[in-house]
């Protein structure tokens, strides 16, 4: 099955299982499948067909999250990018993907943006979407692209890079099983939407009947914050780049109290070298 089929399986399995936590907002995973839906018909409704690169420019929220599985369950390959970057380098990658369109929502402000764009409204809590469609049989095979992502470009020009459904299905299924995910895990998406371990990060829970927490952008740039956010979900599974639990450890070092963490089961370091001393302080 597909990476959208294989949610699908979930949905049935799970339907009112809190899916998405994100700050005070909870989403069962029927509930992310019904905006899933509204979603993916405005994709339809203006012309988006299989194999089309549909990009998006989203804060980390469930609008982000119902975005890609709406992108992906039409059969069309998900363009996420990183809503930190200046709007010559979103444009750069826009003008170099030949993307079909543009998806924006509430947190930004792309109404003037020189592209193809579409509006995605927010997701209201407790209330169903305006329209809801079955959704058809799925349009993707399991060698058909699922994602474009892009290099961050720090050393010269944005390099971009398609994902199959079967290439990132087999990675999830890996994390599933090096990480020890299970449906009582609880995975934290701790990487702006764009960075390429995001994607396993939203959808290694979705597919296998975990809860996904997503992390505020304000919560990634403070690694107090971040793990003062894992502590309060009580999440099992965070991956972190280095330098933010060095952050972290200085501030040990320093006197801060340590948080208790208790329910943290794994801690994955990703993108950078780790000094041992930095794991020994952890």
């Amino acid at each position: 099955m597909d990476i959208f089929s294989q949610f699908v399986s979930t949905v049935k399995k799970h339907p009112d299982k809190i899916a998405v936590l994100y700050k005070e907002k909870q989403l069962s995973f029927s509930e992310l499948y019904r905006w899933t839906n509204f979603y993916s018909e405005r994709l339809r409704r203006v012309g988006i067909q299989r194999n089309d690169i549909v990009a998006f420019c989203l804060s980390n929220t469930p609008e982000a999250v119902a975005a890609t599985l709406s992108i992906i369950s039409i059969g069309a390959i998900a363009l996420p990018i990183n809503m930190q970057l200046p709007q010559g380098a979103i444009t750069a990658i826009l003008e170099d993907s030949g993307a079909q369109l543009f998806l924006y929502g509430e947190q930004t402000d792309f109404s003037d943006f020189p592209f193809r764009s579409l509006f995605l409204p927010d997701i209201v809590v407790g209330i169903d979407p305006p329209f809801i469609n079955e959704t058809p049989p799925p349009l993707s095979k399991m060698g058909d692209f699922a994602f474009c992502v892009y290099t961050s470009g720090s050393t010269g020009k944005q390099k971009g890079m398609l994902l199959p459904h079967q290439g990132v299905l087999n990675h999830i299924h890996a994390k599933k099983k090096i990480l020890e995910i299970s449906e009582e895990s609880i995975v934290c998406q701790s990487f702006h939407n764009g960075f390429v371990a995001s994607i396993w990060q939203i959808l290694t829970p979705l597919i296998f009947g975990a809860q996904l927490v997503i992390c505020t952008v304000q919560d990634i740039r403070n690694p107090l914050a971040l793990l003062k956010r894992a502590e309060k979900t009580e999440a099992t599974v965070i991956a972190l780049l280095p330098q933010l639990l060095m952050s972290y450890c200085k501030l040990l070092e320093n006197g801060h109290e340590r948080l208790k963490l208790s329910h943290l089961k794994t801690v994955v370091l990703t993108g950078e070298q780790v000094p041992p001393s930095v794991v020994h302080t952890f």
